[in-house]
């Protein structure tokens, strides 16, 4: 069992108690999820996802050329979810809803915290440790 393999078993149990039994992802799996739900996730992941490809090229700036290909790759992903925001907008106006809000209102603690904790790994931590932000975000998307 590798590092990560064993960090995913580990975790397991908080897992399942905060992020499948939270109370919102609960009303999500029973399809109780209203649009004020929606609008108040899109608003949420705006934040995240607008500084997203920052934190990434930020990142690849800091590391050397002993890790040239990593460099590259996060290089590559910032390119690729540059402009990502833009989708929640679209989605708000979508739905009727002043997608301007988006841009005036700060983000909940959840949202300012991964941004946060995004440029501080970027820029102060170790950068590879986006790798795990990233592997949470997308791979808890990608799996519920």
């Amino acid at each position: 069992m590798n590092q990560f393999e064993r960090l995913v078993e580990l975790t397991a149990a908080d897992y399942e108690l905060h992020i499948v039994g939270n109370p919102l992802m609960v009303q999500l799996s029973q399809g109780e999820v209203t649009q004020d739900h929606y609008v108040a996730y899109l608003i949420e992941t705006f934040h995240l996802v607008r500084h997203t490809s920052r934190c990434l090229a930020l990142a690849a700036a800091r590391l050397g050329d002993e890790r040239r290909g990593l460099r590259a790759w996060l290089l590559e992903q910032a390119g690729d979810e540059h402009g990502h925001e833009l989708f929640c907008l679209n989605d708000l106006r979508q739905l009727g809803v002043n997608s301007e809000r988006a841009l005036r209102v700060l983000p909940g603690p959840g949202a300012w915290g991964l941004v946060a904790q995004n440029y501080y790994m970027a820029t102060y931590g170790n950068p590879v440790g986006l790798l795990g932000v990233a592997t949470a975000t997308e791979g808890m998307g990608a799996s519920l």
